[in-house]
C-alpha cells in the first residue's frame, strides 16, 4: 500500500486487493476535509495483485505508480496515472528491465520530470532514471 499526496484535500491510496493473482491492484481517491474523509469508488489499475506498490505524486493531478506485477514474473512496472476530481485513469505504462523483489521511487528534478526507479534484482541493487513528461 502506498498513498500519494496531491493537495491537503486530496490524496490517491494505491494497494492490492486480497491475495493470489486474481485481485485487482487499486487506486482510490481520498477527499479530505476539517472533519471526515470521503472515499470516491475505486479505480482498477490491473485485474491482478502486485507487490511492492510505490506511489509518488508528479504534480497536483498525476501520480507514478511502480511495483512489481505478478502476472509477469514479477518484472517491475511503472504506471503514470491521471486524476481528475474522483476519476483516476491510466496515461502510461512501462515495464522496467528485470523482475524485482523490491522496489521505491524518488524525484530528481521537478522541473524536467526525472525520476529514479530503485529496485533489488536477485542479490543486486539497481537503478533506473526515467523521464515521466
Amino acid at each position: 500500500i502506498s498513498v500519494a499526496v496531491l493537495s491537503e484535500t486530496k490524496s490517491v491510496v494505491c494497494y492490492s486487493y486480497g491475495s493470489g493473482t486474481e485481485n485487482p491492484t487499486m487506486a482510490c481517491i481520498l477527499n479530505i476535509s476539517e472533519t471526515e474523509i470521503n472515499v470516491a469508488t475505486p479505480f482498477i489499475i490491473e485485474e491482478h495483485i502486485q507487490s511492492y506498490i510505490n506511489a509518488v505524486p508528479i504534480s497536483n493531478s498525476k501520480i507514478i505508480v511502480a511495483c512489481s506485477d505478478s502476472n509477469i514474473l514479477n518484472q517491475g512496472v511503472v504506471y503514470v496515472l491521471n486524476v481528475s476530481g474522483d476519476t483516476v485513469n491510466i496515461i502510461s505504462k512501462e515495464k522496467l528491465s528485470c523482475s524485482v523483489s523490491s522496489i521505491s521511487l524518488t524525484r530528481l528534478n521537478s522541473s524536467y520530470g526525472y525520476m529514479l526507479v530503485a529496485f533489488n534484482f536477485g542479490n543486486l541493487g539497481v537503478s533506473e532514471v526515467i523521464s515521466i513528461f
